[in-house]
């Protein structure tokens, strides 16, 4: 006769040790505002502290990964105040402007996603301390900030955009051949490597954007910090960026990232 063996309690699945996606935002109608960005593997920030809110680029940092432990962190915080039912929409009523924010988390099984305007779920600050500190991770180095550049000559235009977080281009060759054009998230730091040769500066340490035009190019970007630590070059008529190389190192990342490129 067979012994039947005993039937154990079924297992609770142990959580991810990271979440699979989180967005969190807090800022108001005018002034500062920041922005937190998780895919699963990689990290971003995005400061604003321009009145009305806005830079004339938009522009991401890349940060460093979070240690497991401030995951372990926020995921406990999560728990202790029952994070996963907390209301989607708080909003106080007697106030029409002020500070906004919103969360979307995916971890494992367990989703949420809210929203409020000076009104918070109970429990919000103990989150958003560990939120903060993820906002002041440092930044990777070796990407550069936001751009923006269009190159017409003979017919034929060339557009690159950087946010710090998508590169996108798409090149008119003009006649009856046809627009080509893409995207790609989040290019490693080593893909960048010709672009920052070419926007070497020494830069006075008040100047981080430049926009200008030159030679059929019109270009807008910003400059790393650490990119002012770097030994200067000029460019003979033009004092902080060689756009022409820029354009030519841009071209080269297109065709270079076509493989992962989305082109819809």
């Amino acid at each position: 006769m067979t012994k039947e063996r005993p039937t154990s309690p079924k297992c609770k699945p142990s959580p991810a040790s990271n979440p699979g996606l989180l967005h969190y935002f807090s800022g108001g109608f005018m002034g500062p505002s920041q922005a937190l960005e998780w895919d699963g593997t990689r990290l971003w920030r995005h400061l604003t502290t321009w009145p009305g809110g806005a830079y004339p680029l938009e522009t991401w940092e890349r940060l460093a990964p979070p240690a497991s432990a401030a995951w372990t962190w926020l995921r406990k915080a999560l728990e202790r105040v029952d994070a996963w039912h907390w209301p989607k929409d708080s909003q106080n009523p007697l106030i029409t402007d002020g500070g906004h924010w919103s969360l979307k988390l995916r971890w494992g099984q367990q989703r949420w996603s809210g929203r409020g305007c000076n009104e918070f779920p109970p429990g919000f600050a103990k989150v958003e301390s560990h939120l903060q500190r993820m906002l002041a991770l440092p930044a990777l180095p070796g990407f550069p900030e936001a751009f923006r550049f269009r190159e017409t000559r003979g017919g034929e235009t060339w557009e690159f955009t950087w946010d710090g977080k998508v590169f996108q281009w798409s090149h008119v060759p003009g006649g009856d051949k046809p627009r080509t054009h893409g995207k790609v998230l989040g290019l490693a730091a080593e893909t960048w490597i010709d672009f920052m040769e070419a926007c070497h500066p020494h830069l006075p340490i008040e100047m981080s954007f430049e926009s200008g035009a030159y030679a059929g190019i019109e270009f807008a970007i910003y400059f790393p910090e650490s990119l002012g630590k770097l030994p200067p070059r000029t460019v003979p008529g033009h004092g902080f960026i060689d756009p022409r190389a820029a354009i030519e190192a841009l071209k080269r990342l297109a065709h270079r990232s076509r493989e992962q490129v989305d082109f819809s």
